[in-house]
This record gives structure tokens, C-alpha cells and sequence, in this order.
């Protein structure tokens, strides 16, 4: 019976090392063999050996009947043959248990080597995961924040856009108030030189009357002098406020600009400027108030201005003639500048 190894190890290899071995006089054991066959493990080769050492005595017989002994044998060499075998099977057998043992303790040391190692890279699988998860909750929260200020500069682009139309709408509403503040200065010119002539006439007539018509008259042109001071004091507002304005929308762009590099701007400055147009808007609103109140005031000097020629005419009636009157359409226009959302300033709110 022959046994193989499915490493390879052939039972005719064991049996020509062990009588190679046995020829030079040495004892064959586990080891010797398979240093003598240069592979092999002591597991597989263990069992072979056995084999061996178990025909020997057959292979012994043989050899002595071919020698001329006989069936028997002598003695000493069945007792050496015993005893070899005996020794032989001992050894064999406390070297196979050494080397299992020795296996044993590196196979558990193998596994507690390995657990130590699966343990090890459980805990990194762990840390890797919970690493990847962050990254990924740091990401998502990345992304978020990119897509808040890309609505913000959005947002920012929309507002300047607004804030252009709503300056191009002041400068359309300066362009009509300069262009009515023409059209009054002529019209208060014609109107003074008629009650200038009105005047003359009724100093012809009536040294009195002409005396408290020109007291009339002079109080409407201080009250007139007045309003233009007013007006010009609120016309340079205007350009101020036009000019902070622009200065606003200069730097609003400017932010916007940067925020488009950056993608950092800051909530505070957004809401500072937000801040600054509302206080802007509050100003365009007083000032608008401001027009409409000059508005009225100088209807009101005008009306007392032809009033004072009504009342000369009331004391002679005869021979004076009456102040013309205010024609419809200025009145009209005057009513109209002074009406919230007439032909005054317009004021866009900004929605939202």
C-alpha cells in the first residue's frame, strides 16, 4: 500500500530516501527524510515512514533467503530490526507530535494573529465609514452653501437691476421737475409782468391802492424768492441723493462682483446696503413731501397775488383793470405735481 501526498511526496520517494539513509548507516526519522528529499511535510511524509519501517522486515526476509539463511533468522538481527523499528516508531512518533504540536501553536497563533488583523480592519472599515460620511454630510452641506450664494448673487444681480431702473426712473423724474421748474419760471415771469403793468395802471388811478398792491406784490415775490431758494435747496438734495445713490449702486456692484469671484460675500454688508437704500428711499420720500409742500406754497403766494389785484379792482372798479387770472392747464399741472403719484417724483419700492 502506497500512500500520496497531494503535495506531490510519493511513497517511493520515502522508501528510497529512508534505504539511502539506512545505507549510510543512519537511522531514518521524519526530519532526516525530508531534509534527504528537500520538500515535504512531516504530516504527509510520518505515515510513509511507517510503511516503510512496516516492510522492512519483509524486505529483510527476502534479502536473507536470497542470502542462503533460511526462513530463519538469527537473533540479533530480529532484535536489532525490532528494536530499530521500535526506535524508529518512538521517534517518529514524538517527532510528528512536536512538529503538530509546533503547527498547532503557529496555526493559533496564525488565528489570533489574524483576528487581531480582522478586528484591526474592522475598526479602520469603521473609521473609513464614518470618515466617508462626514466627507459626504461636508460635501452635501458644500453644495448647499454653493447653491445659497448663487441665489444670493442672483438675487444681488436682480436687485442691481432693479436699483438701475429705479435711478433711470430718478433721472427722468429730475429731467421733468427741472423741465416744470422752467416752465414756472416762465410762467411766474409773464405773471409778474403783467401785475407789473397792473401795478402801473392802478398807480395812475390810485396812489393807495397802487401802495398796497405793490406791498402784494413784493410779499409775492419775496414768498416767490423763497420757494426758488427752496427749490434749488431741494434740487441739490436731489443731486446728492442721485449722487449717494450712484455711490450705493457702485458698490453694490462691486460687491456682487466679488461675491461672483469668491462666492463669500457677507450677509451683513447685503443687508447694510439694503439698509442704506431704504434710508435713500425714506430721504426721496421726504423730499417728494418737501416738493409737494413748495407745491402748495407757491399756489397759495399765487393765488394771493392775483387776489391782491381782485381786491383793488373791488375798491375801483371802475377804473381798474383785474389781475388775469391763473390759466386752468397751471393750475391743473399744479394740482397734479402735488397729488401722490402725479406728475411729481416717482418712487419704486423694491418688492421683496
Amino acid at each position: 500500500m502506497s500512500i500520496r501526498s497531494p503535495r506531490g511526496v510519493q511513497q517511493h520517494q520515502v522508501d528510497r530516501a529512508a534505504d539511502e539513509l539506512l545505507a549510510q548507516g543512519q537511522r531514518p526519522t521524519i526530519e532526516k527524510v525530508r531534509l534527504h528529499l528537500g520538500h515535504g511535510s512531516p504530516n504527509t511524509i510520518a505515515p510513509m515512514l511507517e510503511l516503510w519501517f512496516a516492510g522492512l522486515g519483509k524486505r529483510v526476509r527476502g534479502l536473507a533467503g536470497s542470502q542462503g539463511w533460511g526462513d530463519q533468522l538469527p537473533d540479533w538481527l530480529l532484535q536489532s530490526a525490532e528494536t530499530l523499528w521500535n526506535q524508529a516508531q518512538a521517534q517518529a512518533k514524538a517527532v510528528a507530535e512536536a512538529e503538530l504540536d509546533q503547527e498547532r501553536q503557529g496555526l493559533a497563533q496564525r488565528e489570533a494573529e489574524l483576528h487581531e488583523q480582522a478586528t484591526a480592519l474592522q475598526q479602520r472599515m469603521a473609521i473609513h465609514q464614518a470618515t466617508l460620511q462626514a466627507q459626504e454630510q461636508a460635501l452635501a452641506e458644500a453644495r448647499a452653501q454653493s447653491a445659497a450664494l448663487l441665489s444670493r448673487l442672483e438675487q444681488t444681480k436682480n436687485d442691481s437691476a432693479q436699483q438701475h431702473q429705479m435711478m433711470l426712473g430718478l433721472q427722468e423724474d429730475l429731467r421733468l421737475l427741472r423741465e416744470r421748474r422752467h416752465a414756472d419760471e416762465d410762467r411766474h415771469q409773464a405773471e409778474l409782468k403783467t401785475l407789473n403793468e397792473d401795478r402801473r395802471k392802478t398807480e395812475e388811478r390810485a396812489d393807495s391802492a397802487a401802495a398796497r398792491a405793490a406791498l402784494e406784490i413784493d410779499r409775492a415775490r419775496q414768498e416767490a424768492k423763497a420757494e426758488r431758494a427752496h427749490r434749488q435747496r431741494a434740487e441739490k438734495l436731489l443731486e446728492e441723493l442721485r449722487e449717494a445713490h450712484q455711490s450705493a449702486m457702485a458698490q453694490a456692484q462691486q460687491q456682487a462682483a466679488e461675491m461672483q469671484q469668491a462666492l463669500g460675500l457677507n450677509q451683513a454688508e447685503l443687508k447694510l446696503a439694503q439698509e442704506r437704500l431704504s434710508h435713500q428711499l425714506a430721504e426721496l420720500q421726504q423730499l417728494q413731501q418737501m416738493q409737494a409742500n413748495w407745491t402748495q406754497r407757491q399756489g397759495r403766494a399765487t393765488a394771493s397775488a392775483t387776489e391782491a389785484p381782485a381786491k383793488l379792482t373791488g375798491a375801483s372798479a371802475r377804473t381798474l383793470k383785474p389781475a388775469r387770472a391763473e390759466p386752468p392747464s397751471s393750475r391743473a399741472a399744479l394740482r397734479s405735481a402735488a397729488r401722490p403719484g402725479g406728475g411729481g417724483v416717482r418712487l419704486r419700492r423694491r418688492t421683496g
